[in-house]
């Protein structure tokens, strides 16, 4: 190939490269993204039954512009050994009645998190969530972690990962 054309190849692309940088630069608030972390988690065991309540206190943070409205929250057990096991998460009326009559989960302290609910762009939030999973406590406190799932109604998905190790 002869030197000119190369050289206005190598410009050609350079322009297309620069073009596309600042596109993607200048939009990237323009698409959903959220941080979170679990701060706290309330476990207790049923009486009568091998099923276990477990709370989530998770601060939940929008970086970018655009809304979060929620859709479906999924709470998925790591367990120290096996496989993980996800939760029933529950609505608001049955976390409330949960946090009234079991006095192991602590006060509520948080608004809980429910389908529908807004976090505007450039907000953090500190929402509790609740969840039923049909295993005992002790296999709960020995977990290797939680995993909290948020849907957005539009389809984005956040997976927020307890840091326990």
């Amino acid at each position: 190939m002869n030197k000119p054309f190369v050289i206005f190849l190598a410009l050609g692309l350079l322009c297309v490269a620069g073009y596309l940088g600042f596109f993607m630069n200048a939009t990237k608030d323009s698409r959903l993204r959220l941080e979170g972390k679990i701060l706290g988690v309330h476990v207790s065991g049923l009486s009568g039954s091998a099923a276990t309540i477990v709370a989530l206190d998770v601060r939940i943070t929008n970086t970018s512009d655009v809304p979060f409205v929620a859709g479906s929250a999924t709470i998925r057990v790591e367990p120290a050994a096996g496989e993980p096991m996800e939760a029933v998460t529950m609505g608001r009326p049955d976390l409330e009645q949960m946090f009234q009559y079991l006095p192991e989960l602590g006060p509520k302290v948080n608004p809980f998190l429910g389908a529908q609910d807004r976090i505007a762009g450039r907000q953090a939030l500190v929402r509790t969530l609740g969840a039923r999973i049909n295993v005992l406590p002790d296999v709960i406190q020995s977990r290797k972690g939680l995993v909290l799932r948020l849907e957005d109604v539009d389809g984005a998905i956040v997976e927020i990962r307890e840091g326990r190790r």
